[in-house]
């Protein structure tokens, strides 16, 4: 009795260790993000992990979903302030734009996605090259977004007897923004809410999975991270 007792508090605190979910924090100078007249975003990428063997093409509705996921950032910081945007043609076409940045290909084989062409930055750690990149491209502030994504289980059932696993994936994204001056204006990051991918039922080493994707599960991923984000940055 106490050693299976043991084991179920073992489970019970590894599950909630995996399971817990941090609150994302997200810091933003809002008078400063009013103050922007000008601004371009950098770099938007994601690191994939839904069935990473397969490449994306530019047509699956992932990479669709994140070749305007930069526009959609901006539309929620838009909320602090008007600013014009440099477009991501204009960013990557800049002959300074290869040489303050990385070439993403070197990184693709690890699923790493860069959409209208980015390269690779990390400008909270790279603030000459933001600052050169505002110099470059002529704006008041430069912006990164980063995404990336994890699995979540939660599972019913006795230790010994059959369980059961819903499955879902949790979208989360970095936002930075830096201005001029090398002055951090927003920072952090924000996750969307978890949506559901599937469940499994086994018994042992005995295991059935099931999927069950809804079929706009990468948008409402998106859509739902953007609600988080509006509600971090408090631009409601």
């Amino acid at each position: 009795m106490n050693i299976l007792k043991s084991v179920l508090t073992l489970g019970i605190c590894a599950f909630a260790l995996f399971g817990s979910d941090a609150e994302a924090k997200m810091k933003i100078d809002k008078s400063a993000i009013a103050g922007l007249q000008k601004v371009a975003v950098v770099s938007v990428s994601f690191k994939r992990f839904n069935d990473p063997k397969n490449e994306l093409q530019w047509d699956d509705p992932e990479y669709v979903m994140m070749h305007g996921a930069g526009d959609d950032v901006l539309e929620i910081i838009s909320a602090a302030g008007s600013f014009e945007v440099v477009g991501p043609e204009d960013v990557v076409a800049n002959p300074k734009y290869e040489s303050l940045t990385d070439d993403s290909g070197k990184i693709h084989s690890y699923n790493y996605y860069y959409p209208h062409g980015y390269r690779r930055i990390k400008l909270a750690k790279s603030k000459k090259e933001a600052i050169a990149l505002c110099e470059a491209l002529g704006v008041d502030a430069v912006v990164q977004v980063y995404f990336s994504e994890y699995g979540k289980s939660t599972s019913s059932g006795s230790v010994f007897g059959p369980s059961k696993s819903n499955n879902s994936s949790v979208l989360t994204g970095e936002v930075t923004v830096i201005d001029r001056n090398g002055k951090i204006l927003i920072s952090g990051k924000s996750k969307a809410g978890a949506v559901h991918t599937g469940s499994s039922m086994g018994k042992g080493s005995i295991s059935i999975k099931t999927s069950g994707r809804p079929t706009d599960f990468h948008t409402r991923r998106l859509d739902s991270f953007l609600g988080h984000l509006r509600q971090d940055l408090g631009l409601q």
